[in-house]
């Protein structure tokens, strides 16, 4: 099994595009593993939708957790983000044949920081998405004064909500959105110094 690791931005698309083309390359996800912020919350929930009653109608496993902070504000967060999806990584390495990792989602700092933990758990590659400006953004706001996007992380969305973010996460896109971005392998001292610096 192909588990996916991805932080949850404004642009959950980032994350149904990379499964997607992933699987026209003959590799399915079949795990989905979500870090996102209190900021990120309804993205994620768009996203668990889309998981549950969209486009997979729950062929792909996911899971998500939710970071102890509204956004990533000092180093510390930071370092706890590093830790965090590290940790992940770690635990799905262990379950799945291959672990891939997206770094699209969320802050640029989060993109480092993601990078930084993926080096310490010795991946050969992590994906990038890049969609044209404007597709695939969640725009929280006309949602949560429209719904309650909160009713429905335990439970189904009305049907006219999930049209809407079937068509937020699965835009029709020309040409490819997917970058694999290899990593250099590093020694036992690298690593180390990165999972030391991992201590908070």
């Amino acid at each position: 099994m192909h588990s996916l690791v991805a932080s949850v931005g404004e642009t959950p698309a980032v994350v149904t595009e990379c499964i997607d083309e992933l699987a026209r390359e003959g590799i399915g996800i079949g795990r989905v593993v979500m870090l996102y912020t209190r900021h990120t919350l309804p993205h994620y929930i768009a996203l668990k939708i889309d998981f549950t009653q969209g486009v997979y109608k729950g062929r792909i496993a996911y899971r998500g957790i939710e970071l102890p902070f509204d956004d990533i504000h000092d180093s510390r967060e930071s370092i706890i983000f590093r830790s965090m999806i590290y940790k992940v990584l770690r635990e799905e390495g262990q379950k799945a044949s291959s672990v891939h990792l997206l770094i699209a989602g969320g802050r640029k700092s989060m993109v480092a920081d993601a990078t930084l933990a993926a080096l310490a758990a010795r991946l050969d590659y992590v994906y990038h998405v890049i969609l044209p400006r404007g597709q695939g953004v969640l725009d929280s706001e006309p949602l949560l004064s429209s719904y309650n996007m909160l009713n429905y992380i335990n439970s189904d969305a009305p049907q006219d909500l999930v049209d809407k973010i079937v068509e937020i996460c699965h835009p029709l896109i020309k040409g490819k959105a997917l970058i694999k971005i290899p990593l250099p392998r590093l020694n036992d001292d690298a690593v180390n110094s990165i999972v030391k610096s991992m201590l908070v």
